[in-house]
């Protein structure tokens, strides 16, 4: 019997009851985490290191997992797994760096916060996937990490609460800098110990080998650095900046600017900056997008100083840009990675999730809500339909009447709900909804006898009544993208950032169901919180469970196959939403085995 059997059964066990797990204060939750697991990123890659002996390339995701991936074939070599916790923003990550043998890579975001109270570098072995050594103690969330070019520093850029610099062997303080308003999203060193580094305050600051200030340039009010980097050589800095489409070149010495590079074309922003080896070509990404609507790098000879080409890489915002030894870039964005050669071909790895943004009214249920309609594709391209009872998922479905979608306008509601769509201030009648501070509003049903409704956010989704009056609220697994109401008025059906569509019931937000749809348009698996499962003939292995083993070890993960016996259960996933109860589903399940 294998550890997984004979340890995290039991803790299964419990949960599959609705029993509570004991655990140890101020330690990851024990408890299996249900996570999908299809061979790539869920979300949105944050981070990328490349070797510096260009064999492979770390990417940093906010699904919560680092992926160490071959060059050039992409190919995925091991999933780096911090550990996990109850919480949506629990185990994100923001950054990744490598040392310069390869051997460790740190990764941090919001690490270690929920058992903490701050948070945590994991300093993970690249070979094994092992966390080596944990670096606690830090004041607010990771959003960049650098080591030094001899390996021994490990600068820390956080949301808030400025810089921190560690010995990279140990974790011990060797420079802290409190005067920052605002998040450090980028830095680097360069050969000779300087580290750059950049903030959204609007600070550019140089520091020298020993860790002291040594020069500080206010970029023009308004302007929000938002990518910084030295040249190889250590005598420029390039900085980008997230307010307009600008690229500086300032001395790597004073920070005095030299020049800057034409970025005509190049869209509202620029998202940060990388620099060739051999230091004669600058790269930034941007927010400029070609005829189909890609997001463009561009490349200028001379440094920065010369002519320039760009190249489409991404269908969404590209996060982070690096040089192989090689001379090609490796880019990150939002819907997944790639690399870019020096003649410009583009080799990509997509999120292998559906695109459920900017469903409309291509998200549709039948009147009991066991039938429904999305697509792979954002905007309703490449439409599919799946039955909760069935268990078929049809491609290219013709249309059927009894599929409805979720009209934000009902007659018979009495009230009206307003500025709901991407607006931080959605309304009511004229009155504001009360969500919290920067929380983005991204989707609205109305329930059938116009006795509330539900709007989904980036972070949750809410219930409210007729009166506007709070009812309840969930945690979203990526943005509510879209949400739609049973015709029956028993159960919300939300498609969300992450590529599931989930079911809950109305009246308290409670999860019936979780499915995810492989955009390969053939493997599906559907479960419920508990695990409980059916899938695809091929489908089985696309989730799993993750086990945490401390603060200080990387998490297990296991697939289903290695508990099928216990959990692989249609005839309880055939009842769950005509019970409306997992527990229940569970009971008549057993008993109709029995009979």
């Amino acid at each position: 019997m294998s550890p997984f059997s004979s340890i995290s059964l039991i803790h299964l066990a419990l949960v599959s009851v609705g029993g509570a797990v004991q655990q140890t204060p101020k330690a990851p939750p024990k408890a299996p985490i249900l996570r999908i697991e299809a061979g790539g990123h869920t979300s949105s890659v944050t981070s990328i290191a490349v070797d510096p002996a260009g064999k492979f390339v770390i990417t940093a995701s906010n699904d919560k997992s680092a992926r160490v991936w071959e060059l050039p074939s992409l190919k995925l070599v091991r999933v780096l797994r911090p550990p996990l916790g109850l919480t949506p923003e629990e185990g994100k990550l923001n950054a990744v760096a490598l040392s310069p043998n390869g051997k460790i890579a740190a990764v941090g975001g919001w690490t270690g916060v929920e058992w903490d109270e701050s948070n945590s570098v994991y300093m993970f072995d690249v070979s094994t996937g092992r966390i080596v050594q944990r670096f606690a103690g830090l004041p607010n969330a990771i959003d960049s990490l650098a080591f030094s070019r001899d390996g021994l520093r490990l600068a820390v850029g956080l949301a808030d609460g400025g810089l921190r610099v560690l010995n990279a062997a140990d974790g011990s303080l060797l420079v802290q800098d409190d005067m920052y308003s605002d998040a450090i999203n980028s830095l680097d060193f360069d050969l000779h110990g300087q580290l750059v580094t950049c903030s959204e305050d609007g600070s550019v600051r140089i520091y020298n080998d020993q860790g002291s200030l040594r020069a500080l340039v206010a970029r023009p009010p308004g302007s929000r650095p938002e990518g910084v980097a030295f040249s190889p050589d250590g005598t420029r800095v390039a900085v980008g900046d997230a307010t307009k489409a600008s690229v500086v070149v300032l001395s790597g010495s004073n920070l005095q600017e030299e020049f800057t590079a034409n970025t005509e074309g190049l869209g509202a922003s620029v998202q940060n900056v990388a620099w060739s080896p051999d230091g004669t070509s600058l790269s930034a990404a941007a927010s400029a997008t070609n005829s189909d609507h890609r997001f463009i790098v561009r490349t200028w000879s001379e440094g920065g100083n010369g002519v320039s080409k760009d190249v489409a890489v991404a269908g969404n915002t590209v996060l982070a840009l690096a040089y192989t030894p090689a001379g090609g870039l490796v880019f990150s964005a939002g819907d997944g990675f790639g690399t870019m050669s020096a003649a410009g071909e583009v080799k990509r790895v997509d999120l292998p999730i559906a695109d459920l943004s900017d469903l409309g009214t291509h998200f549709r249920l039948t009147k009991d809500g066991g039938q429904v309609w999305f697509s792979y594709r954002a905007h309703g391209k490449e439409p599919v339909s799946f039955s909760t009872t069935a268990r078929t998922i049809v491609s290219d479905p013709v249309e059927d009447a009894r599929l409805a979608a979720a009209p934000p306008k009902r007659e018979t509601a009495g009230f009206k709900v307003t500025d709901w769509f991407d607006n931080q201030h959605p309304k009511m009648n004229g009155t504001p909804i009360t969500l919290d501070p920067f929380e983005v509003s991204e989707s609205l049903a109305i329930l059938p006898d116009g006795g509330g409704f539900v709007l989904g956010t980036e972070w949750y989704v809410r219930s409210f009544g007729s009166d506007g009056s709070a009812k309840w609220k969930i945690d979203t697994h990526g943005s509510a993208m879209s949400v739609n109401i049973s015709g029956d008025g028993r159960l919300v059906v939300v498609a969300y950032g992450d590529g599931t569509v989930r079911w809950h019931r109305v009246r308290d937000g409670k999860e019936l169901l979780a499915l995810y749809a492989h955009p390969d348009k053939k493997r599906w698996v559907i479960w419920t919180p508990s695990g409980y499962y059916d899938c695809s003939p091929d489908g089985e292995n696309l989730f799993g469970w993750s086990v945490n083993n401390g603060a200080d070890l990387a998490a297990g993960f296991y697939p289903p196959s290695s508990l099928r016996s216990r959990y692989y259960r249609p005839d309880v996933i055939s009842r769950i939403l005509s019970s409306m109860d997992e527990a229940a589903a569970v009971r008549d399940a057993n008993a109709h085995r029995k009979s």
